[in-house]
């Protein structure tokens, strides 16, 4: 009986410790990554994301291309030549790069691996970025996938903005990048775009609610925790 009761007291201490770990993982600051193929609406995620929810902050990845005409610098990228963006990269300012459509860099800022304070941030990434940048970063990383409801969407979107020298390229990149989206906590489907936009609230919210949750209950248990407390 004796050896039963210390058992069951050894199972408890460990679930207890677990629970808080796992709150304590859960409390993070939140690094929210959106990805997706060219033209699979992650502008629209990321302009909805910051109108519902204006404490997430955005975070503008380095670029070798020119800006859109829809694009604001330092919002959605930072725009710097070849010769600054590897400049970047020495200094460790540039955490991860890749080269897309065999003309243009993309960098991660070093923000997306220390976080900024207790901010929940969000930012947009390609799937190597996601995996490199999950591996190293201390935040709680969220990813979404966004896929539209039809290929042939997505084929025409892609031709839309496309010159005819890259859409061969940007095409076989859309393919690849879907073959990668199990990667991901979720996929959202940019189809009728009120749905997506109430889709994106309603997962933002939850995961929000989740760490505010998560917060809760580390610094109760930090409370009542004596062990904790006598470390103070």
């Amino acid at each position: 009986m004796r050896y039963q009761l210390a058992f069951a007291l050894t199972i408890c201490q460990g679930l207890f410790l677990f629970i808080r770990h796992m709150s304590f993982l859960t409390a993070k600051p939140i690094l929210f990554v959106v990805s997706g193929p060219s033209g699979s609406g992650k502008k629209t995620f990321s302009d909805h994301v910051l109108k519902k929810f204006p404490h997430i902050r955005k975070i503008a990845t380095y670029t070798t291309r020119a800006p859109r005409h829809n694009e604001k610098a330092g919002l959605d990228y930072i725009y710097l030549s070849e010769k600054e963006f590897f400049k970047h990269v020495r200094t460790k300012e540039i955490i991860e790069y890749t080269k897309t459509y065999g003309d243009y860099y993309y960098g991660s800022p070093s923000i997306l691996i220390d976080g900024d304070d207790s901010n929940n941030l969000l930012v947009e990434l390609d799937y190597r970025g996601l995996c490199r940048v999950r591996a190293a970063t201390s935040l709680r990383v969220v990813s979404f996938f966004l896929m539209p409801v039809a290929l042939n969407d997505l084929a025409q979107r892609i031709q839309q903005r496309a010159k005819e020298r890259r859409l061969k390229a940007r095409l076989r990149i859309a393919s690849e990048q879907m073959q990668f989206a199990w990667l991901y906590d979720y996929m959202l489907l940019s189809g009728e775009i009120d749905n997506f936009r109430i889709t994106v609230e309603t997962v933002i919210s939850a995961e929000l609610l989740k760490r505010e949750g998560a917060t809760l209950l580390y610094e109760t248990r930090h409370t009542l925790d004596s062990t904790l407390n006598a470390n103070k």
